[in-house]
């Protein structure tokens, strides 16, 4: 009877370990409840549960230090309510972070499952109770998985000189990071030199600022197999974007500017860090999927983010990839899909590279350049790989640039050119430096149908087409922004930011466009077109009528043609630019500001034209024809705008001593006699230049803009509206500025 009371109970013992539920001191215990103020000063496990009572505060005893709670192995916010099942506060060591901008620097904190530096695992800095499942030593982790439903808290951070492989490793974060600049609360860190693998992961964060990957300083990321979800923190009410405050010294939204919004970004490599992804599929919802920014490399040695066999998609207004600084995002057989944004946004130094058949896809841009400073930005994209966009293939924003279009590439665009410059209509970039800056676009060995475009007043865009087939526009054009050429803030601004409703192909004021075709080229031209040079070498093709100063011509094989070149479709009507008398005394007598004058009156002209007319009259500046005449709608030719431009250039007092050798210039002698000591002044100090090297062309016409043109190489830009011009180099402080020679007795050339 003894035995049989002495196995019941021990069955019972048995069960009770077994059971908790049954035993009678786990039914007595229940979940442990703190209350108050509580300092711990070690870390606790609480396997029945915790309450946290309402206003408890709980920190850890030794400064620097954290509680950070887990439940079951999930990391979540410390915060009053009841924590069924296993519960855990580790105290650790607060990972900082000191994150410098503009100057100031700020620490930054935050806390982590694994740490991992040179000496090896980190235990002071880990959170090793939301390793669920992981296996993990000094020089690897793999398997199980980490997750995070609270703010602040990252995956695996490396650093150091540590050395470090990640591996089928499940990672899902929910909640805010804290500064995607330096790996707050990021799924994966690598930071100073560490050299970080991570194979056959998967990686699904949501919140604000809560990226999956982050590489900085000089550290070295590899990324294989690995399929990566990010999502910000949007509104449930209307899916707009949640006003989230998040304490962070770097940046928690985009610029309005670039024409996106979110507040999550999938990776984000900054300083001097190389990243490497090959065969991973990455999906963001906003903002951006692979990011690079405050890149501190050099243009001798630039860092690199390669992206090779991947497939990334973005929903609603982000991009694919953004390189900034001295940084190359290289798209080796990688497909990038967005819904309504930009493949990849280039900016500053950065530059971008699509080859062995990469795919952009894209309901606005498939590249933009974007950002006015710093060096020369290079695009390719070349080996058979293929933009498709509905707005442009390639926007150029106020950037000088190096474009090469090469090896079967293509650029297919539904509603806009292939390629654009324009003026930047994101106000807080501005446009950069434009001293010897220039946009410089090669096409080479393929065949493209669409527009190259040029609207970029200051910065020259020359084309050059090489053994390539271009079937479209190549020409100056005055674009109208959809948005006015203004970004705003709000969502609805910036879903169009950069996008163009409609092109006018012109001359365009102070904007130089030349294009050269060269090996065996061929231009097959489908509308007019404007030009401010044109090379067409032996061998090449140029299937079109073109006009120089106003006379069609064939272009002679090898002489570079310059001033306003006009081209029109084979077989079309040659529509004249010239711009007439009448505008050109208009044109002047508004950089003066309408001064006012009383002059000679001329029975040909009337209306809002005649004080302008008078003006130009007293001032000497445009004579009559004799009996009464001015010919207001008379073609100017290039001699008479010469001569315009020397008398202009006596009245502001500027230099009109210089005098150019006009022997090599075959047809100077078609010049009138009034003219010619004009024509070599204006070449001089370089106002004008021959149509070609040996040709003046002086009864050609002269375009309007190409009028504005030699005005701002007189005297400079407006300083505001169509003011005077103060500015260029023979305006007041400029190296030709008054106090040039004037002739001494003070005739000027009489205009025929």
């Amino acid at each position: 009877m003894r035995k049989q009371g002495n196995r019941l109970l021990a069955l019972l013992i048995i069960m009770a370990l077994l059971l908790p539920g049954l035993g009678t001191a786990s039914l007595a215990a229940g979940p442990e409840t703190l209350s108050g103020t509580v300092a711990l000063k070690e870390s606790k496990i609480y396997p029945n549960g915790l309450i946290i009572a309402d206003g408890a505060v709980i920190s850890a005893a030794e400064e620097g230090w954290e509680p950070v709670l887990t439940v079951d192995g999930i990391q979540k916010e410390l915060l009053p309510g009841t924590y069924e099942g296993s519960a855990s506060l580790t105290c650790v060591q607060r990972i900082e972070d000191i994150y410098s901008s503009h100057g100031q620097e700020t620490t930054q904190t935050m806390t982590a499952a694994l740490s991992i530096g040179t000496e090896g695992i980190r235990t002071d800095e880990s959170v090793t109770a939301a390793l669920v499942g992981v296996t993990y030593d000094e020089k690897q982790a793999s398997g199980g998985s980490i997750t995070s439903e609270g703010h602040y808290f990252g995956g695996i951070r490396v650093g150091g000189e540590a050395e470090y492989t990640i591996e089928n490793v499940t990672i899902t974060l929910t909640g805010n990071g804290g500064n995607d600049f330096t790996g707050i609360g990021v799924a994966v860190a690598a930071v100073d030199n560490a050299k970080v693998t991570v194979k056959n992961c998967t990686i699904v964060t949501e919140g604000a600022l809560r990226g999956a990957f982050f590489a900085g300083d000089n550290a070295a990321m590899t990324v294989e197999n690995c399929e990566v979800h990010t999502k910000s923190l949007w509104s449930e009410e209307e899916g707009v974007l949640e006003d989230v405050q998040i304490p962070t010294a770097g940046m928690a939204v985009p610029p309005a500017g670039l024409g996106v919004y979110g507040n999550n970004r999938s990776n984000n490599v900054v300083d001097s860090a190389n990243v490497t992804y090959t065969n991973c599929k990455i999906y963001a919802d906003s903002w951006g999927a692979m990011g690079s920014d405050d890149i501190k490399a050099t243009a001798e040695a630039p860092v690199y983010m390669n992206l090779n066999g991947c497939y990334i998609e973005v929903s609603n207004a982000g991009y694919g990839a953004y390189a900034i600084g001295h940084i190359w995002d290289v798209l080796d057989g990688t497909d990038v899909v967005v819904d309504n944004g930009m493949g990849v946004i280039v900016a500053a130094e950065g530059s971008a590279r699509l080859t062995n058949g990469s795919t952009i896809t894209s309901n606005r841009f498939g590249i933009v350049n974007h950002q006015g400073m710093g060096a020369v930005s290079s695009i390719v994209v070349t080996d058979h790989s293929t933009i498709s966009a509905k707005y442009a293939g390639i926007l150029v924003k106020e950037r000088a640039s190096s474009i090469e279009i090469s090896d079967g590439a293509s650029i297919q665009v539904t509603d806009g050119p292939i390629l654009q410059a324009v003026v930047n209509d994101d106000k807080m970039a501005g446009g950069g430096e434009t001293g010897n800056e220039a946009i410089s676009v090669a096409v080479a060995n393929t065949e493209l149908t669409g527009d190259l475009l040029q609207s970029l007043p200051k910065i020259p865009m020359s084309v050059t087409l090489t053994d390539a087939t271009l079937t479209g526009a190549i020409s100056t054009a005055t674009p109208t922004f959809r948005n006015g050429g203004n970004t705003g803030s709000s969502v609805s601004d910036r879903d169009i930011v950069g996008v163009i409703d409609q092109n006018v192909l012109e001359p365009v004021a102070n904007t130089a466009l030349s294009l050269t075709l060269s090996g065996e080229s061929v231009w097959n031209v489908t509308e007019t077109c404007c030009l401010t040079g044109l090379t067409v070498e032996e061998g090449a093709v140029l299937n079109g009528t073109v006009s120089v100063a106003g006379t069609e011509l064939v272009p002679v094989a090898g002489t570079t043609y310059r001033g306003s070149i006009v081209v029109t479709p084979a077989g079309g009507e040659l529509i004249s630019t010239g711009a007439s008398r009448g505008e050109i005394a208009a044109l002047l007598y508004d950089m003066e500001e309408a001064p006012g004058a009383s002059g000679g009156s001329f029975s040909d002209v009337s209306g809002d034209l005649t004080s302008a007319v008078a003006w130009a009259s007293a001032n000497g500046i445009m004579k009559g024809y004799g009996g009464g005449k001015f010919g207001p709608d008379d073609l100017v030719t290039r001699e008479q705008m010469a001569a315009i431009l020397y008398r202009y250039a006596v009245l502001k007092e500027l230099d009109a001593g210089g005098r150019a050798d006009l022997s090599g210039y075959m047809d100077a002698g078609e010049l009138s006699g009034y003219a010619a000591e004009a024509m070599q002044w204006s070449l001089a100090v370089e106002v004008m230049k021959g149509v070609t090297d040996t040709m003046l062309a002086p009864k050609g016409t002269v375009s309007t803009a190409e009028a504005k043109t030699m005005l701002i190489a007189l005297v400079g830009e407006p300083e505001s509206g169509n003011g005077p011009m103060t500015d260029g180099p023979m305006g007041p402080g400029g190296p030709m500025g008054p106090g040039g020679p004037v002739p001494e007795d003070g005739q000027l050339p009489a205009e025929a």
